[in-house]
C-alpha cells in the first residue's frame, strides 16, 4: 500500500504480517505475552531476567525489564485476536496448571518419577494450546529482535503457522470456538513438508 503525504513524498507502509490485507499499525507488539514475560522477568518473585551475549561477556548484565516488543509488525486488528488467544490461554489452561484454577478442565497424571503433566480431554483445550503456541512460535520467527534471532523457521513453516492463524482470525471467543476445528490435532501435513 502507498500513500501520498504532503508536497509528493510517497511513504510505503508496511502491511500486517498476519492477515497481509491491513496496515501494520500497532507498536509495542509482545512477541511473547506480557503475563508470560512478567512471570518470567518479575523482580518481586526473587527472579531476574538478564540478556546475554557472547560478545558481550565482559559487560556489565543488563537486567531486561519486560520480553521484547516490535512495531508495525500486525494491524489493530490481528493484535486484538493474539490477545483473545492469550487470554483464553492464561485463564483456562496456565491459571489452572499454575495454582489458580477456576473449575478443573485436566486431569493431572505422573510417572512416579517426579513427572507430572496435564491431560486435557477437551479437544477445544488442546486446540487453543496449539494455536497458542504457534502464534509464539509464529512471531518469534518473524521478528526483527535479537533475542529471537536463533528461532527462524524455513519460510514454508513460517508460512504453514501463519495460514492456521489465519484461518481462525476471529475477535470473540464464541467465533473462535466455531474455528478450532481447523487447528488439526496432528500436524501430518507439516512433516511432510519438511521432509
Amino acid at each position: 500500500m502507498i500513500v501520498e503525504k504532503k508536497e509528493g513524498e510517497v511513504d510505503k507502509l508496511k502491511m500486517c504480517k498476519l492477515c497481509q490485507d491491513a496496515v501494520a499499525d500497532k507498536t509495542n507488539s509482545h512477541i511473547v505475552p506480557k503475563w508470560m514475560g512478567k512471570t518470567l522477568l518479575d523482580t518481586g518473585n526473587g527472579y531476574k531476567g538478564f540478556l546475554l551475549n557472547s560478545t558481550t561477556a565482559d559487560l556489565p548484565r543488563k537486567q531486561s525489564q519486560d520480553i521484547d516488543k516490535e512495531d508495525y509488525i500486525l494491524c489493530s486488528s490481528c493484535e486484538q485476536y493474539f490477545s483473545l488467544i492469550e487470554t483464553w490461554f492464561k485463564n483456562d489452561i496456565f491459571d489452572q496448571l499454575h495454582g489458580n484454577p477456576r473449575t478443573k478442565k485436566y486431569i493431572l497424571k505422573h510417572n512416579g518419577l517426579g513427572i507430572k503433566w496435564a491431560e486435557f480431554h477437551d479437544p477445544n483445550m488442546i486446540r487453543l494450546a496449539r494455536l497458542f503456541y504457534y502464534s509464539i512460535l509464529w512471531r518469534t520467527s518473524i521478528c526483527s529482535a535479537e533475542l529471537w534471532q536463533s528461532i527462524q523457521l524455513p519460510k514454508v513453516e513460517e508460512e504453514y503457522f501463519r495460514k492456521i492463524l489465519h484461518d481462525c482470525i476471529s475477535h470473540r471467543k464464541v467465533e473462535l470456538i466455531g474455528l478450532l476445528s481447523k487447528v488439526v490435532l496432528k500436524d501430518s501435513q507439516l512433516q511432510h513438508q519438511t521432509i
